[in-house]
Order: structure tokens, then C-alpha cells, then sequence
């Protein structure tokens, strides 16, 4: 009977107590550089009894339309009972304590002064920071999040990727001049989350191909540690394009000089 009341208390909203902050944000499953599927609002209230809470709620339309290899849930919470939110009362849940600071971390002023706060607010900490958490793919981004900077149609890649991140964005969906109902999107990404992946298998068996073809011939030396795939470079150049990388993050990203990378930009350029 205890356990149950327990849980009773953690998963029912405080109500009848004036709010005194509420931090909002959006958690987002990373699936290149620069597309990023959003699957959650996360907001975190304080009230002015010094109680709390986090809240977590789904967004199905994108949940349903990534396949298992890519997402198994948000980290803490039972997806599988399709709840329209998800709380936890005076209770810091497993997403956050994860990868944010403990309140008592050795080091823990350091840490918000990396990202301008003077007092911890765990989530805000997250949404501001640029430490990158290696247990999962989610990274936590600001309520309103948007790294859409329009359809590129220059090739087929940037196309695909262009298509991910308007349905990722969980924005008005528009493809070739056909607009789809809201309903359409898990659909929609299931079909060309597919699509980009063949394309990207494609292009690494036909370098395959070429390496072992040059290695017959006698005139395969290696891959140069120069070379970026042409995916991930329009994938971070995206990314660079929208104030989300800088130039420097972006060269160590693709793992090249930043000398190297600047090359690179000069040549997409005057291919266009």
C-alpha cells in the first residue's frame, strides 16, 4: 500500500500552489550532426512552498515514425504507456540527473559559470551547455528549437536531409508543393529515414568498391585522413550555415584542420 501511494505522489501534478519559475525545453534524438528528431517537451516549476516538478510530454507523431535501432525511449519513463505527460513530483527524473550536476559536485561553481548562471537550474543548465552527454543520442535544446534554414535541393543528399529535418522540426510538412496532414509524419519519416540510409549504404559500398578495384590495380595507398564523406560534410556544413557550429567545432567534428575545412566550404562553393 506504501509503494503505492509512493508512486501516486511522484506522477501527480501539483495543483492548488502558486508557481514561482517554470523552465521549458525539448528534448531531441540526435541522427546527424544537423538533423535532429524532437520527441519531448520537458519543463521543470518551482513553486513558491519550495516544491517541484518535472514534466515530460511525448511527441508521438515523431516517436511513432522512428524505428527501434534509432529510439528506445526517453531515459526514466515508461513510454509504452502512451501518456500524454509524464510526471515527476518533487523528484528529479533519470533524463536530467543524468547529465546534469549534482548540486553538491565538487567544481559545480565552475560549471555554471561556463554557461552564465549563478545559481543551478538543472535543466536551463542542460539547455545552455555545449558538454555532450556519451550515454545516448539526446541532446536538450531551448522550447521552439528550430535548425531548419530552409529545403536545399542542390543534390539528393541535401535533399533527404532537408525533407529529416522539416518532419524531425515537427513543422507544416511540404513536399514538392504537396502539403501533408500532421497525421502523415511518423509515415513520412519511416519512409525517408529508409531512403537517406540506402543512399548512405550506397555510398559506402561504392567507395568500398573503388578502394578494392584501386587495391587490384595496385594504386590503392589507404584513405587519406583528408577525405570527408560528402553526407557528413553537407550534414555539418548545414550546421555551420545555421549558427549551430562554429567553423572550429565544425573542423573538429569531421575530425580535418580547420585549413582543411576551409578548403572544403571554397570548393561546395564554387561547385554552386
Amino acid at each position: 500500500m506504501r509503494n503505492s501511494m509512493a508512486r501516486n505522489e511522484l506522477n501527480t501534478p501539483i495543483s492548488g500552489v502558486a508557481l514561482s519559475s517554470k523552465t521549458e525545453g525539448e528534448i531531441c534524438l540526435v541522427f546527424s550532426p544537423s538533423i535532429l528528431f524532437k520527441v519531448a517537451k520537458i519543463t521543470y516549476e518551482v513553486f513558491i512552498d519550495d516544491s517541484f516538478q518535472y514534466s515530460i510530454e511525448p511527441y508521438y507523431d515523431v516517436i511513432d515514425g522512428l524505428p527501434v535501432s534509432l529510439f528506445q525511449g526517453v531515459p526514466g519513463i515508461d513510454i509504452d504507456k502512451r501518456l500524454p505527460i509524464y510526471y515527476r513530483v518533487n523528484m528529479t527524473p533519470v533524463y536530467v540527473t543524468e547529465r546534469s550536476p549534482e548540486p553538491n559536485r565538487v567544481g559545480l561553481e565552475d560549471l555554471l559559470k561556463e554557461v552564465g548562471m549563478d545559481h543551478l537550474n538543472r535543466l536551463e543548465w542542460m539547455i545552455r551547455t555545449k558538454r555532450t552527454y556519451m550515454g545516448d543520442n539526446f541532446v536538450t535544446k531551448p522550447l521552439g528549437f528550430d535548425n531548419d534554414a530552409g529545403f536545399d535541393d542542390s543534390n539528393l543528399y541535401a535533399r533527404e536531409a532537408s525533407i529529416l529535418r522539416m518532419l524531425g522540426m515537427r513543422k507544416r510538412i511540404v513536399i514538392d508543393g504537396v502539403a501533408f496532414k500532421d497525421a502523415d509524419r511518423p509515415a513520412l519519416l519511416r519512409s525517408h529515414i529508409l531512403d537517406y540510409e540506402r543512399m548512405e549504404k550506397a555510398r559506402r559500398s561504392a567507395i568500398e568498391a573503388g578502394q578494392k578495384k584501386a587495391k587490384a590495380a595496385k594504386r590503392y595507398k589507404g584513405r587519406k585522413r583528408s577525405v570527408i564523406p560528402e553526407p557528413l560534410f553537407e550534414d555539418v556544413l548545414h550546421s555551420v550555415n545555421a549558427g549551430l557550429l562554429s567553423k572550429e567545432e565544425a573542423a573538429k567534428k569531421l575530425g580535418v584542420s580547420r585549413m582543411t575545412l576551409y578548403r572544403r566550404i571554397k570548393q561546395a562553393k564554387t561547385k554552386k
